[in-house]
């Protein structure tokens, strides 16, 4: 009977979980059309340059318009590709206006230099790479898989086409032949390393120049305290317990402050027959945070280490609400399961624990030399 009234409470607490977090999606969506304006700026077709505020939302809308304003408020200039030759976000991401397939779009680059690489996320999420020398064609970097059937076999057939677009490319650096030939789909992990090794081989004058301003990284500071209820943990008693921590989001300033690392550590003073004893937690996750201009939802996945008791997959649903510009007031809840397998590939249904904290977030923006403040 306790064994069906236990399973009963973890499913309720499972569906509890998950109906929060499908709130925190669908909230997500309709937040999608919300304004997130970061510093940059924008090059005319004249040649020039404007400093000021671009819209930096999903890559969709990226490619297809350019909001601006020169400050935060001034009003909303909206320019299309053939109205631009490029724009620039301060986080170190480019975008040139190009022509593919017969009309004017904004293409994400990757990278510059001997033969440049660049990027772009069509209306149906399909991603599409392109590939250039200097004062040369652009040319798509196409892939296709077919289904082949053989021997009453089917058989996904890789077609050539990539293979044969990077080898004219680099058709003056042969050595390079092979590892086109084992480079498999193209993206973004594979494509620019190979144009860096191109650019060693055919452009040594330039090999060492920056084609970036550096690799920016965005990191946050979280100071967290709430309630954590355990089930089924031993001999502690179960009740609910104050959990106070320090958590820390780290990413890379070239997403604009939207894909997290979560980590840091939470501890909670359990009791038990003998006393008390110190839980400790550390959270590691991948965090997506939704960069609206006030509110901003947010989500994580990952698993827990907790000492000295279990490990856990975890998931969070939250949100930040801005109170200065770089500092916001944060709502979490924390959802522990144990892992079926020692691999936390799969959850179980036995739930570990529920956790409601507040915080205060400041969010720190830095690279390699320079220390300030993020917008």
């Amino acid at each position: 009977m306790n064994l069906i009234i236990k399973f009963q409470r973890a499913n309720q607490t499972i569906a509890a979980a998950v109906s929060i977090v499908l709130m925190l999606i669908l909230g997500t969506n309709t937040l999608s059309a919300q304004v997130n304006f970061q510093p940059g700026y924008i090059v005319k077709n004249s040649g020039d340059t404007l400093s000021g505020w671009l819209d930096y939302r999903v890559s969709g809308v990226l490619n297809q318009s350019c909001s601006f304003r020169l400050n935060k408020d001034a009003p909303i200039t909206v320019f299309k590709p053939d109205e631009l030759s490029a724009y620039h976000f301060d986080n170190d991401k480019t975008f040139v206006s190009e022509k593919v397939d017969g009309a004017q779009q904004f293409i994400e680059v990757l990278f510059n230099g001997c033969v440049s690489v660049y990027f772009l996320k069509t209306a149906l999420g399909d991603d599409r790479f392109f590939m250039r020398k200097k004062n040369a064609e652009l040319l798509e970097v196409t892939y296709k898989e077919e289904r082949v059937v053989e021997n009453d076999k089917v058989y996904l057939k890789e077609s050539a086409q990539h293979i044969i677009v990077l080898k004219k490319l680099m058709k003056d650096q042969v050595e390079l032949f092979e590892r086109i030939d084992q480079m498999g789909r193209p993206n973004a992990f594979n494509l620019v390393p190979l144009a860096r090794a191109y650019q060693k081989k055919a452009c040594p004058e330039q090999a060492d120049a920056p084609t970036k301003r550096g690799f920016k990284l965005g990191l946050a500071i979280e100071g967290v305290g709430g309630t954590v209820n355990y089930q089924d943990i031993g001999f502690f008693t179960d009740k609910s317990y104050f959990q106070p921590g320090v958590l820390l989001h780290l990413g890379s300033a070239r997403n604009a402050g939207k894909i997290f690392l979560r980590t840091g550590l939470l501890i909670s003073q359990l009791e038990e027959r003998r006393g008390t004893k110190s839980l400790l937690k550390i959270p590691i996750q991948v965090e997506y945070l939704y960069p609206g201009p006030v509110f901003r939802p947010r989500l994580a996945a990952g698993v827990s280490i907790f000492k000295p008791l279990y490990n856990s997959i975890t998931l969070t649903a939250g949100f930040n609400v801005k109170v200065m510009k770089s500092s916001f007031l944060s709502f979490n809840y924390d959802f522990d399961v144990k892992p079926l397998t020692v691999f936390f590939l799969v959850p179980s249904n036995q739930v570990l624990g529920n956790t409601f904290s507040l915080g205060f977030y400041q969010r720190i923006a830095f690279s390699g030399k320079d220390v300030g403040n993020g917008e």
